[in-house]
């Protein structure tokens, strides 16, 4: 964007150059000559490619600047994964998920939060994944605890709803293109045999910590400084830990909860609200 910016300057100073040549002279001839060598010179600068251009665009795009991000290198490498999340919804060409959170601990261990297959999860936190002719689907079978697995090829028409998935790709427009999709199952270590598509899960998430945009009527809102988001939480369960005053908007806090992040409808449950000096 910038070098054409420059060359519209350019062709401006072009043409005002032009017009007070055209303003001090009469000749026809040199008119002539100089309209000419403006336009061969105004052909040049916009067959010249512009590098800057192509780099900013590319920039973007890696920047994922929208709501959904792929998961950070280490975490990416530790999971062997660029996202992960649970099946909800199966399309005739594409799927939707809920999001796995995913963290790398400081010792190098994952912690993950998937949702429970019974929460109320509105189409707003839902993620469109969709995939092409090359895309790879496959199974893998993890027994022992993680210790062994055994992969095999699979297809779009092995998903069913619940099932886990890690995939490998990009975001475009908060839509995930996937080159790669493995359904995660797990099985029983005597017969090898598969069992649950849905194990028993722990989800039990990071906490966030944000300031207060509103609480009232067992719902508290809050605005993550990090990613500019509003989270809403149900607080009909909570402990909330107040201090000497009781929470106001503005106040900075820490909520622990579990499952999904849910939204201004359906607020997501949590079992702490603390606030932070």
């Amino acid at each position: 964007m910038k070098k054409k910016t420059g060359k519209t300057k350019v062709l401006l100073g072009m043409v005002c150059t032009l017009n007070l040549f055209m303003a001090g002279c009469g000749t026809t001839h040199e008119y002539k000559d100089t309209a000419q060598n403006a336009a061969a010179l105004s052909e040049a600068l916009s067959d010249t490619p512009s590098e800057d251009t192509d780099a900013e665009a590319e920039k973007i795009q890696e920047s994922g600047t929208g709501r959904w991000q792929v998961l950070e290198p280490e975490a990416a490498a530790a999971c062997d994964a660029d996202f992960k999340g649970k099946v909800w919804k199966i399309g005739e060409d594409s799927f939707y998920i809920a999001e796995t959170k995913v963290k790398l601990q400081e010792d190098g261990s994952l912690t993950s939060s998937t949702p429970s297959s019974k929460a109320p999860i509105p189409d707003s936190q839902l993620i469109q994944v969709v995939f092409d002719e090359d895309t790879y689907f496959y199974t893998r079978t993890i027994y022992d605890n993680g210790e062994r697995h055994e992969d095999k090829e699979a297809s779009f028409g092995d998903l069913q709803q619940y099932m886990r998935v890690d995939l490998k790709g990009k975001f475009e427009n908060d839509i995930f293109h996937a080159r790669e999709v493995r359904i995660t199952d797990t099985g029983s270590t005597e017969t090898g045999r598969k069992e649950s598509v849905e194990p028993e899960e722990t989800t039990i998430a990071d906490p966030i910590t944000g300031f207060v945009e509103k609480y009232a009527d067992n719902t508290i809102i809050i605005k993550d400084p990090g990613d500019g988001l509003s989270y809403y939480f149900s607080t009909k369960d909570a402990e909330i830990i107040e201090g000497d005053l009781p929470i106001v908007a503005g106040d900075k806090v820490e909520v622990t909860y579990q499952g999904l992040l849910g939204d201004e409808k359906n607020p997501g449950a949590c079992s702490v609200v603390c606030k932070l000096e």
